[in-house]
């Protein structure tokens, strides 16, 4: 079988600027998985063989972090970028870190290609139990033409005991930065990637990758997590590629961004249980951690549960969510997926 060819709209962008491009192990999402795990599948963390895909490694930063905080398993690195997966190879390789990478579309049915490049075993078409244990996918699904596709995808490729791990971008969230998009395409070719960081930074038309925005960052993170290095967290400051974060977030000419209803949608038509916001994973899960005001904490009980989920990303600003889902034995409705999300 032939390697994928990269027909993505995205593919201009993460050639010339991989993302994220930083060259620096990154441990972050691999905590709040570990503490996922712990609080909704602790049989897998204790299990010998632990397998974990990283879907959309892009350079590796993430996957990289994943082998510090779980030496033990076997983990693969997935994208369709080469320039990206070389980058990821020489991280591991200058880490020292024992990973795989294989270039794989997951915009496409991948089990199959998977099971070729001897990633999975002959038998996982057939064989659930031969899939993957966990699955994380950080701010990849979002940038897909169909991202119900995606998680159409990695429901082939992941255990039913499994769980998936995700983050993907909220609308009322993102709502400064879709402005600033659209103004930008008014203007502004959409691949000219270091025309528009720069009209971005010297007309001053967002907080985002700002001092400022960092800060109030660093607030939010020591509030609701999740908990960080600082030696890594300055790692990060001094090799952080600017151009690479500005065009991800303000040129990138295939992106979606989600009302949590919307997600409960797809959840339920792709085979997926909602199980949660992940705890310490940057917001509040609760009204309770939101806020002590009575009126408030009134207010906010009496609305739906996916309606909380976006006003509380609209109040922080936040880009999106993190949450884990786990395989439905059955494809259900918005209205099951709804009611899974209120008893979380």
């Amino acid at each position: 079988m032939g390697e994928p060819t990269n027909r993505s709209s995205t593919a201009p962008l993460y050639t010339q600027l991989p993302y994220p491009g930083d060259g620096v192990v990154r441990t972050t999402s691999a905590r709040i998985l570990r503490e996922g795990m712990r609080r909704l599948a602790p049989a897998l963390l204790s299990k010998a063989d632990l397998r974990i895909a990283d879907v959309g490694c892009g350079t590796g930063e993430a996957t990289a972090g994943l082998a510090r905080i779980f030496p033990n398993a076997r983990i693969v690195g997935i994208d369709v970028n080469p320039a990206s997966l070389e980058l990821a190879r020489r991280l591991a390789d200058r880490s020292k870190l024992n990973l795989t990478f294989v270039r794989c579309d997951i915009s496409e049915p991948v089990l199959d290609a998977l099971c070729a490049a001897s990633v999975l075993g002959r038998n996982a078409a057939s064989n659930p139990a031969e899939r993957f244990d966990v699955v994380t996918s950080m701010g990849v699904l979002h940038h897909l033409a169909d991202p119900a596709a995606g998680f159409s995808h990695v429901r082939s490729i992941i255990r039913e005991d499994g769980l998936f791990q995700v983050y993907v971008y909220s609308r009322t969230g993102r709502r400064e930065v879709l402005a600033v998009r659209d103004l930008l395409d008014r203007f502004l070719p959409a691949d000219a990637f270091d025309r528009r960081a720069r009209t971005v930074r010297v007309l001053r038309l967002s907080r985002k990758h700002t001092l400022i925005d960092g800060l109030q960052t660093l607030r939010r993170r020591l509030r609701f997590g999740p908990p960080f290095r600082l030696m890594e967290i300055i790692r990060v400051a001094l090799r952080r590629n600017r151009l690479t974060h500005v065009s991800d977030t303000f040129s990138n000419p295939c992106e979606h961004s989600f009302l949590f209803e919307e997600l409960l949608a797809i959840f339920a038509r792709t085979g997926w249980d909602f199980a949660g916001l992940a705890k310490r994973g940057g917001l509040p899960v609760t009204p309770e951690e939101h806020t002590r005001d009575p009126q408030a904490l009134e207010a906010l009980r009496a609305l739906p549960p996916a309606v909380l989920c976006d006003l509380l990303a609209f109040h922080y600003r936040a880009a999106g969510w993190t949450f884990f889902l786990r395989p439905a034995e059955v494809v259900g409705d918005a209205t099951e997926s709804a009611s899974r999300l209120a008893r979380c």
